[in-house]
């Protein structure tokens, strides 16, 4: 399979060398072959609120920089013609799992954190579970929400670390 046939290109040793491609469609991107190439960081946590004083800008010489260590050595044939760039942000949890737990206040209230990353590519089973615990909810008192809980996805660690358990 060819990088502009699939869906998703992950390439890694490890954290610091990841590179991720994804193919835009050809409609979208003027009848042009075109890729979104990222890179991820763990390295700085921000406060959410600093949010808004977040610069999302990316330099020239951090794109001319991204581009020579991490497409030109994999991704033969890509040029170095970059139409957009910016910091994105995604949540994480400190266990990077998900969060899936009911609501102290509202029982019948599921909250739910998939985390971006690595969590949209399980967000049709973690929208699965959740619409069997909306189900049961309403019926045998969100059974989902227990399983989920019992597997290791729950608020709890987080209750316990901000001391209101």
């Amino acid at each position: 399979m060819r990088a502009n046939e699939a869906l998703i290109f992950l390439e890694q040793e490890d954290i610091s060398d990841y590179l991720g491609a994804f193919p835009i469609p050809p409609k979208e991107s003027n009848g042009t072959p075109a890729l979104k190439l990222m890179e991820e960081q763990f390295s700085e946590c921000l406060d959410p609120a600093a949010l808004a004083q977040l610069d999302r800008s990316v330099s020239a010489a951090e794109v001319k920089g991204f581009y020579e260590r991490k497409v030109l050595p994999r991704l033969r044939g890509v040029k170095e013609n970059c139409v957009r760039a910016e910091v994105c942000l995604y949540t994480s949890t400190p266990s990077e799992d998900f969060v899936i737990d009911t609501s102290r206040e509202c029982e019948d209230v599921l909250l739910v954190s998939a985390c971006s990353g690595h969590g949209f590519k399980h967000s049709a089973a973690i929208g699965e579970a959740c619409a069997e615990w909306a189900a049961g909810a309403a019926g045998a008192g969100g059974s989902g929400a227990r399983s989920c809980s019992s597997a290791g996805l729950s608020l709890e660690p987080f209750r316990r670390w901000r001391g209101s358990a």
